[in-house]
């Protein structure tokens, strides 16, 4: 019986530790997200702070490079009806909102809807297919598991990892950018 209760008691513990480390899909202010941006063959470090948060809105504080400053505005039509990415590059100083139908870092609201529903939407100019994570793909920048939701072009070249969260589906990988520009984030705490 002494047996029982111990194994019971290590099950537990292991299930309480594993709830606690295995999946993250907070967004919340004061969020850091360190990110590494890749383009031209060159590796560009950017910190994302999440330094305002409503519903209506999500604002990132940036550090591009340790030398450009700056914050990126998803405003509440960005949210709701994005259907593309804003790929400028960050310049000093500058607060950045972009067009209602534009996002920066993250997929609209409705698209991860739609995604999550149809298991497609379009996107940045493609039909993006909801899959399965390959395995052993698992996200976890800086030994954090995030739970994402993982998504492929029409055609597999081009591969997305978005945070899975309905209010704010932060991209968390992006690898095939027909842009140019991929990116990963590598810590998210």
């Amino acid at each position: 019986m002494k047996q029982y209760a111990l194994i019971m008691i290590l099950v537990l513990s292991s299930q309480v530790l594993f709830a606690q480390n295995v999946r993250s899909s907070d967004v919340k202010t004061g969020t850091v997200i360190q990110m590494e941006v890749y383009t031209q063959g060159q590796t560009y470090p950017i910190t994302l702070t999440i330094s305002s948060l409503t519903t209506e809105e999500i604002v990132f504080s940036y550090d591009f490079m340790g030398s450009t400053t700056g914050k990126f505005i998803n405003g509440k039509e960005n949210l709701e009806k994005g259907v593309v990415f804003n790929w400028d590059e960050p310049v000093p100083g500058e607060e950045r909102k972009v067009a209602d139908n534009q996002t920066l870092l993250m997929l609209s609201r409705t698209a991860l809807k739609e995604l999550k529903n149809n298991r497609k939407t379009r996107y940045n100019d493609q039909i993006l297919i909801l899959k399965d994570l390959p395995s052993e793909q698992e996200f976890t920048p800086g030994g954090t598991q995030i739970d994402v939701v993982y998504a492929e072009s029409e055609n597999g070249e081009t591969k997305y990892w978005i945070l899975n969260n309905d209010a704010y589906p932060v991209l968390m990988k992006l690898k095939g950018n027909p842009q140019g520009i991929d990116l990963e984030v590598k810590a998210y705490k």
